[in-house]
């Protein structure tokens, strides 16, 4: 079926409703290929965007929601959705490397997880809209100096009680003002 402003579908119908297994493809280029409930997505599904984004998992009432992967460009998610936005447990990872594995809340990474940038530098603690925040451990390592970060963050900086041990050095344990050893 061919619709007045251009848009495609081909499946199953229920009172003259897409529902059941289709696909359907806008005029504008999107093509959405699983199932429908009542002119929805819903169930599982596969969607491509004219613009490249591609989506592969669960959908509720035309939302991404449940268990799925998200391709934007050079970033790839795989994970828990909620009404069309990265909610729950996933792991996201960008083309230059930079991988994220843990919480998120409203497409925002909220809660405990892990983000590594290379091999070289590892976090692993509490995240609050995109920042460390809370509890951490920080390691960084190359070929010349390192060191590891046990404690407190506020504001993506070390702040507040910690342990820093510089690789071949000697540790510091005590507070911390604004990255930087206090007291």
């Amino acid at each position: 079926m061919i619709s007045a402003l251009g848009d495609f579908y081909q499946g199953r119908f229920s009172k003259s409703l897409f529902h059941g297994i289709g696909r359907h493809i806008k005029y504008r280029g999107d093509d959405y290929s699983g199932e429908f409930c009542r002119a929805k997505r819903h169930g599982w599904g596969k969607l491509k965007r004219v613009f490249g984004e591609t989506y592969e998992g669960d959908f509720v009432d035309d939302f991404f929601e449940g268990k799925g992967k998200l391709v934007e460009g050079k970033i790839t998610y795989e994970g828990s959705f909620l009404k069309g936005k990265k909610h729950g447990k996933g792991v996201q990872i960008w083309s230059n490397g930079i991988k994220y594995e843990g919480d998120w809340i409203n497409d925002e990474i909220e809660g405990e997880g892990e983000m590594s940038w290379g091999k070289s530098k590892v976090y692993k603690g509490s995240f609050k809209g995109w920042k460390r925040e809370g509890k951490g451990m920080y390691i960084y390592q190359d070929y010349h100096f390192g060191y590891r970060y046990d404690g407190d963050w506020v504001n993506d900086q070390e702040q507040g009680k910690g342990v820093k041990e510089i690789f071949g050095i000697g540790t510091y344990t005590g507070d911390f003002n604004q990255g930087k050893m206090h007291g």
